[in-house]
């Protein structure tokens, strides 16, 4: 696999991303129009309390690229919602 998606780095979305990444995916985009709050921490791996009150994107691209130097981050700071795939 060259590149994926993913949609949410909250929980389950960090933990994908990082999956990817380790497996050995050179191209991710993350999608994602929240912030990191202190809530966030315990669960969500990719931050820390640096990160507090930066958007999620940001940080979790950062993070992995420190990770995985071959890695290439996107960042698409917005909500994806039911819309999505609904034919107009």
């Amino acid at each position: 696999m060259e590149a994926a998606v993913v949609i949410g780095v909250g929980g389950l979305g960090c933990a994908a991303a990082k999956a990817l990444a380790q497996a050995g995916l050179r191209r991710l985009t993350l999608v994602d129009n929240d912030q990191v709050e202190l809530s966030n921490l315990p669960r969500q791996l990719l931050y820390a309390e640096s990160d507090l009150g930066r958007r999620k994107v940001d940080a979790a691209a950062e993070r992995l690229e420190v990770l995985f130097p071959g890695l290439r981050v996107a960042r698409v700071d917005a909500t994806v919602g039911p819309e999505i795939g609904r034919a107009h």
